[in-house]
C-alpha cells in the first residue's frame, strides 16, 4: 500500500488492508521464510524484495524481550537496528533498555529524503527543540 494511501486514503480501507495482510501471515508462511533465510550463505545480505522508495516498513519488537537476552556477557545495555541498511523507509521500535515504558524508534531514510525532511519547517522546529 503506497504511503500516499496511508496519508490520504480512507481509514477503513487502510484497516482492511492491514487486517488482510495479517490474516495471510500464518505459521507456514513464516516457517517458509525462515527456512529460505537459513539456506542463504550470506544471511546479512538478505533484503526484503518488492519494496520501492515510497514504501514504509514498520516493525515493532516491543513485546520481544531483547533487553533480557544474555549472550554470555550479561544483558545488553542498548539495542539498535543495523546501520548499513541500503534502503530507506524502515522503522523499528524497541523498548528502551531501561524498561521504563519508553520506546526507541530507529528510522532509516535515503539521503535525498533526509535532505527534504531537513528543509521542512515543521521538522526544523522540532530539530531545534532537541538541542535544548
Amino acid at each position: 500500500m503506497p504511503v500516499s494511501m496511508l496519508i490520504n486514503g480512507p481509514r477503513s480501507k487502510i484497516a482492511l488492508h492491514m487486517r488482510k495482510t495479517l490474516a495471510e501471515m500464518d505459521e507456514s508462511k513464516i516457517r517458509s521464510s525462515i527456512d529460505w533465510i537459513e539456506q542463504q550463505p550470506k544471511k546479512y545480505n538478505v533484503r526484503p524484495s518488492g519494496f520501492s522508495s515510497n514504501d514504509l516498513i514498520l516493525t515493532s519488537l516491543v513485546k520481544f524481550p531483547v533487553s533480557n537476552l544474555d549472550l554470555g556477557y550479561g544483558n545488553p545495555v542498548k539495542v539498535r537496528s543495523r546501520r548499513d541498511i541500503s534502503f530507506g523507509g524502515t522503522a523499528v521500535i524497541f523498548k528502551t533498555s531501561a524498561n521504563d515504558d519508553g520506546l526507541d524508534v530507529y528510522i532509516t531514510l535515503l539521503n535525498e529524503h533526509i535532505q527534504k525532511l531537513e528543509q521542512d519547517p515543521e521538522f526544523r522546529m522540532f530539530q531545534s527543540l532537541s538541542k535544548l
